[in-house]
């Protein structure tokens, strides 16, 4: 990254944008950078270029414009990142703290955007609650129970007598918030029928929804599964919410085809080191074991695709060793933090590297453009996973290598951080190494090593 004061040039993101590379969002065409924007030449569609990042996002609900963000917390967030006591750079950073507002059409989406404080640890004052009567949601949770399955990765066979937990993402389709708690409590359950159509198991077991779902909303609920014993074949597992001594209701699209044998599929090829690190050391190893990899494959000063990676993407340390890395984000505000930081404070990374916002499930990228691709930490966090990483797929080349990297794999529904998440409007999701394996499979990718350090997943795959 180039600076003048406090304002930052980005040369990567220029050249990715001339050779074609980064592509328009919405026609695929390719945008040319101004000083303030950049426009598709073919649809003449514009994205904002801020701070040295570029907003191929841009899906923001329409409002009145948000106060700008108070200057003591614009000042934490600039000392939290060592920035220089320069008043262009602080002007730089707020500009960029103060897109933080902006709500995105996704509520997901919206809870990551607005959490920049709370990613780089600076104390903030908690919203207010409005009290029970003001909402009036408790009185209404339950009235009009509702919901489809819009997504799962269970694999398509198991074995029989086998207890699990198994995740299912529900959209709530009524009109009132479906909840576990209260006096008519709904919970998640199941029926099992045998390869002849029959109810083998009516009463499955019974998973409370971790948090309030509203509605419109979507929320991925670890569930607790056991399948059944009988004759091999093809059953058929439906999801069902229980409205406990009242009801059942069919969630829609929650019947499912599951092969039921015997004997259950081996586990997914993983080595379990049995050792556990802190947040930031688990980070270190994976990025060490990714380029080690990576550089056995004579990927080296290649170009690198990394997704989620927010202010500090991993891949920074590669470009610093000669890659370039394009970091892409839901966050406009993290990139440009991401870019100023790399333009104030690690200057010497920053001319191979280019920062943006998009929907990763929606890679505004060329096909077949980078020689890797990496996500930290970060998978679990999308509502389709098999689609973003399939785009990851299709962005990397063949022979690409692709790093699936600090995953959590290890569910526990009442693990406090993950119901924190939750309550944050985070999308947060916890999945089994099976899962894993059934995302990479339906996104066209093959897993080449993998290992756990603890309940942090690391797995290297190629293109299929």
């Amino acid at each position: 990254m180039a600076r003048d004061g406090g304002r930052v040039s980005a040369p990567l993101l220029g050249k990715l944008l001339a050779e074609g590379i980064l592509r328009c969002p919405r026609c695929g065409g390719v945008p040319v950078l101004g000083e303030a924007a950049a426009a598709c030449g073919h649809c003449g569609a514009r994205f904002r270029f801020a701070n040295g990042a570029l907003d191929l996002y841009g899906r923001y609900r329409e409002g009145e414009p948000a106060p700008p963000p108070d200057a003591p917390l614009v000042e934490a967030i600039a000392d939290a990142l060592h920035f220089p006591k320069d008043a262009a750079v602080r002007v730089a950073v707020a500009e960029a703290v103060a897109d933080s507002r902006a709500v995105a059409e996704d509520p997901n989406h919206a809870a990551e955007i607005r959490m920049i404080a709370e990613r780089l640890g600076v104390p903030v004052s908690p919203a207010p609650v409005a009290p029970p009567a003001a909402s009036g949601a408790v009185a209404e949770a339950n009235a009009d129970v509702r919901a489809r399955l819009e997504v799962t990765h269970l694999e398509p066979a198991l074995g029989m007598g086998m207890k699990l937990l198994r995740s299912f993402r529900l959209v709530n389709t009524g009109t009132t918030a479906i909840s576990s708690s209260g006096p008519r409590p709904v919970n998640l359950s199941y029926h099992w029928f045998d390869p002849e159509g029959h109810a083998v198991v009516w009463e499955g077991l019974r998973s409370p929804l971790p948090v309030d779902l509203a509605p419109g909303h979507a929320l991925t609920v670890i569930a607790n599964l056991a399948t059944p014993e009988g004759r091999e074949g093809a059953w058929q597992l439906r999801l069902a919410l229980v409205v406990e001594g009242e009801r059942w209701i069919d969630v829609e699209g929650g019947a499912m085809p599951v092969r039921l044998a015997r004997t259950a599929p081996p586990p997914p090829p993983v080595e379990w080191t049995g050792l556990a690190f802190d947040y930031g050391t688990d980070h270190g190893v994976a990025l060490d074991w990714y380029a080690k990899a990576y550089a056995a494959r004579g990927l080296c000063g290649g170009r690198l695709l990394e997704v989620g990676g927010g202010i500090h993407p991993q891949g920074g340390v590669l470009a610093g060793q000669g890659s370039e890395l394009l970091a892409v984000d839901v966050s406009f505000p993290m990139s440009q933090l991401g870019a100023l930081y790399f333009a104030h404070v690690a200057a010497d990374w920053g001319a191979r590297m280019a920062f943006a916002a998009c929907d990763a499930h929606r890679l505004p990228v060329r096909h077949g453009s980078f020689d890797g691709a990496l996500v930290f930490s970060a998978l679990h966090h999308f509502a389709r996973p098999s689609l973003m990483l399939a785009e990851l797929a299709r962005a990397v080349r063949p022979g690409g290598l692709v790093g699936v990297l600090c995953e959590p794999c290890v569910p526990d529904p009442g693990a406090a951080e993950y119901l924190r998440d939750l309550r944050e409007g985070v999308n947060e999701q916890i999945w089994t190494v099976e899962e894993y394996w059934e995302i990479f499979r339906r996104a066209g990718l093959a897993p080449v090593r993998a290992r756990a350090d603890g309940g942090s997943l690391k797995v290297l795959l190629e293109r299929a």
